[in-house]
């Protein structure tokens, strides 16, 4: 006789085997459950974020051509405030 903790391989049910396939069902639906409602929100968002992108691609792209500018010139900004040439020009500058 064996326990209810036995496996058997011949096809064999035990309650143990049942038990640990309905734990397992259960937490898989769970888990679809939780996925699906994540993917509920995130995906309409990123599509919605897509098709305005789409839509408004020239004000977009302005905006990303302006962000580059602005990039650029506060680059050149701390450079020149850090390097010592920098801090003479502004000395020389503000006197």
């Amino acid at each position: 006789m064996g326990s209810i903790y036995s496996v058997s391989w011949a096809g064999g049910d035990t309650t143990f085997q049942r038990l640990v396939v309905k734990r397992c069902v259960a937490a898989y639906l769970a888990l679809l459950t939780q996925q699906s409602l994540v993917f509920l929100h995130i995906v309409p968002l990123i599509y919605y974020t897509a098709q305005e992108i789409i839509n408004n691609w020239i004000d977009f792209g302005i905006f990303l051509i302006l962000l580059g500018f602005f990039i650029c010139e506060l680059f050149s900004t701390i450079t020149l405030a850090v390097s010592y040439r920098g801090i003479i020009l502004i000395m020389f500058y503000y006197v």
